[in-house]
């Protein structure tokens, strides 16, 4: 929002000034994404030219006079936006794929047995007590405003942040993870918020990012077998559907989609019990969200489950079986992801401001 302020506050009355905003909502909840739509009609109002580039289409259709649709780094449309719809908007985005593919649906099948992972009373950072259970073949959302400590749950459950107290158990017994490599010894795998800085060597091909977690099995007899590597690699790339310039091309030249594939098909490759998704879809266009759904839901449906934790709280309603509410440190809401639509998570994510407020 400080950003934000900066780019708007640079404005002048009777300025012919251009603001470019791009994906600035992604990490705002829904009550300042509504603050921020009404600002940038006031600044059109007053004469500024807004360029707005998200892939969050309701945003697009609710703010925009004219929309410019670019695909593989050309210009393929550009229309009023009182002459199209979604699905038109999905087909220049994505060379006429169909709405159904795009948007799947589907809620997991649950095993009802005892909890894969239980946690309890975990403390770190802003958690406090946290308690929650997720059981195999279920995807438990995470949802809250900034500084909830969604991420910090994430990040405590990869070893990478340290408890202050509470348990971590898998499977009911124990799990001590002092750092990363244990977590992922015990079957955990974490897709970062920004995948990056956190989540991807940029200058190194899409082939190596993808097989870095698991370079120990390319050693024999003292030689590393690098041909294996890459071989390995182009046959998740053609399963995850990761579009690449070339095979050696740098991933950093791929979309931020095809990235977030990549840094997904290195994680899923070893056979995570749980994931951990933080932001998953974040910057991605919409046929890459759902591919990226999909991958989720089929590796969960094998015995596993997942956490995911994001802004976009279409996306927990859409992926979702559970969303657990945190507010101040705390799982302050459990609620079936069923019996929820945007409006009210976004109330229950700031229930307890809004009552002290009135």
């Amino acid at each position: 929002m400080v950003a934000i302020a900066r780019a708007l506050g640079t404005s002048r009355d009777g300025a012919n000034l251009t603001i470019v905003l791009d994906e600035p909502t992604a990490s705002l909840p829904a009550s300042e994404v509504d603050l921020l739509l009404e600002t940038i009609r006031a600044c059109r109002r007053g004469g500024q030219t807004i360029l707005y580039v998200s892939h969050r289409l309701p945003e697009v259709f609710d703010i925009a006079d004219t929309i410019s649709v670019l695909r593989d780094g050309r210009l393929v449309a550009t229309e009023p936006t009182a002459a199209l719809n979604e699905r038109e908007v999905i087909s220049f985005m994505t060379g006429n794929a169909p709405v159904d593919s795009v948007t799947p649906r589907g809620r997991s099948s649950v095993d009802l047995a005892d909890p894969l992972l239980r946690v309890e009373g975990l403390s770190t950072g802003p958690l406090r007590e946290v308690d929650l259970a997720v059981r195999a073949g279920e995807i438990v959302g995470l949802a809250g405003l900034s500084g909830s400590g969604r991420s910090s749950l994430l990040r405590t459950l990869f070893g990478v942040q340290k408890p202050t107290g509470g348990a971590i158990l898998i499977d009911g017994s124990r799990a001590e993870l002092p750092g990363p490599a244990d977590a992922i010894e015990r079957g955990f795998a974490l897709v970062p918020e920004d995948r990056k800085r956190e989540g991807l060597f940029l200058d190194r091909p899409v082939w190596e990012n993808i097989s870095t977690v698991v370079l120990a099995r390319y050693w024999r007899g003292g030689f590393f077998r690098r041909r294996a590597e890459r071989a390995d690699s182009a046959g998740l790339m053609e399963r995850f559907r990761i579009a690449s310039p070339g095979p050696d091309a740098p991933i950093r030249a791929l979309s931020g989609g095809n990235q977030q594939k990549a840094v997904l098909a290195r994680w899923l490759r070893t056979g995570p019990r749980v994931v951990l998704l933080d932001e998953p879809t974040q910057g991605v266009d919409v046929v890459a969200r759902a591919e990226i759904h999909s991958l989720v839901r089929a590796h969960v449906r094998s015995g596993c489950a997942a956490l995911v934790a994001s802004s976009d709280f279409d996306e927990l309603l859409h992926l979702c079986d559970r969303i657990l509410v945190l507010r101040g440190g705390r799982v302050a809401e459990e609620r079936d992801a069923s019996d929820l639509d945007a409006d009210r998570l976004s109330y229950l994510t700031q229930y307890k401001s809004e009552a002290t407020a009135s």
